[in-house]
C-alpha cells in the first residue's frame, strides 16, 4: 500500500518543509510515501465560499477510483 499526502496551497515554508522530510522519512520504513502540493490559481478578490468548491473540485479531480480519501483540516 502506498500513502499520498496531498497538500492545498503553495510550497511548505522551511521549518514546516523539515518537519515533513523528518516524519516522510520515519514512516517510509513502514510504507511508501509520497507528497503531493496541489495548487489552485487564486483570482483577486475570489470569494471564500468559491475558493473552497474550486479546491474541493481539484482535489476530487485528482482521485483514483481505488483510492480512499481521509481529510484533515485545521
Amino acid at each position: 500500500m502506498k500513502i499520498e499526502f496531498w497538500s492545498l496551497g503553495k510550497q511548505h515554508e522551511s521549518y514546516v518543509l523539515e518537519g515533513v522530510e523528518d516524519f516522510t522519512s520515519r514512516i517510509q520504513n513502514y510504507f511508501p510515501v509520497e507528497w503531493r502540493i496541489l495548487t489552485l490559481k487564486k483570482t483577486a478578490g475570489s470569494e471564500p465560499g468559491k475558493l473552497k468548491r474550486l479546491e474541493s473540485e481539484l482535489v476530487i479531480s485528482a482521485l483514483k477510483p481505488d483510492d480512499w480519501l481521509v481529510t484533515l483540516d485545521e
